[in-house]
């Protein structure tokens, strides 16, 4: 496991929620993904602190904003991570995430998401 991996591993979830959101908005999220599509670890394990409720709705948009804008929401690991997150809310958690999504001012809506790129099968690797 990655240096960085294990860092993130072994995060509180309060820390790991400032983290995702502080490298968000430094791009460095984007390329944290980027460089582990092919290696689903750190995917694998975001996606199991999110379905351990470890996870803000602040920082699981953000992740899921990043999947499905970088366009690696088809790859390896990525489509498992999609389905962490989405299944990870419910009830007002879950539209309070529609709602961060839809409101992005891109085109990667959670409508998109859920009946193009699901629906579609574009996210099977």
């Amino acid at each position: 496991m990655s240096k960085i991996v294990n860092l993130l591993v072994d995060s509180e979830a309060d820390i790991l929620n400032k983290l995702i959101e502080r490298m968000s908005e430094t791009g460095l999220v984007h390329d944290l993904v980027t460089f582990f599509q092919h290696d689903a670890e750190l995917l694998n394990m975001l996606g199991d602190r999110a379905i351990d409720g470890d996870l803000s709705i602040e920082a699981r948009w953000r992740l899921l904003h990043t999947l499905m804008s970088t366009g690696i929401s088809s790859c390896k690991g990525a489509e498992k991570a999609v389905e962490s997150l989405l299944v990870s809310v419910e009830g007002d958690e879950l539209s309070e995430l529609k709602s961060k999504q839809d409101s992005s001012g891109d085109r990667h809506s959670m409508h998109k998401l859920i009946f193009e790129d699901i629906a579609r099968g574009r996210l099977a690797c």
